[in-house]
């Protein structure tokens, strides 16, 4: 599974599912703990496909991602949203590869690998060191 910054305060989750289909799930962190907010989730386009599955970067684990009543997380309400939703609907499978690859080459953030079983302990660090 990779998961990276997206658009506007977005994430972007994209992997595969147990059923073995490859999805891109665009959210926003929810202050719940193990609570996201989801804005939209597709599965892959041909050519999406074909570099996510060539990524040396992709980390294969699972996740679970519990569905709750539809509520905006702090700072976000329905025009962004709808704003982010857009982005990513229009977005051509070339374009989608496009912001993939400037993702790792960013100078301002980078991406890792980290073993699936500490993910939470990061996020919980990251959450700190937000609120501080």
């Amino acid at each position: 599974m990779e998961d990276r910054a997206g658009r506007d305060g977005s994430r972007i989750a994209s992997g595969q599912t147990e059923a073995g289909r490859y999805l891109r799930v665009i959210y926003v962190p929810d202050p719940t703990p193990g609570s996201v907010f989801v804005i939209t989730a597709y599965e892959f386009g041909e050519k999406a496909l074909r570099a996510f599955a060539a990524s040396p970067e992709v980390v294969k684990g699972k996740e679970a991602m519990k569905k709750k009543p539809n509520h905006f997380p702090p700072g976000w309400n329905e025009a962004r949203v709808q704003r982010v939703l857009a982005h990513y609907e229009t977005q051509s499978d070339v374009e989608a590869v496009a912001d993939d690859e400037a993702a790792y080459r960013s100078t301002t953030t980078t991406v890792m690998k980290i073993p699936v079983k500490l993910v939470p302990a990061v996020r919980a660090l990251l959450a700190k060191r937000r609120a501080s």
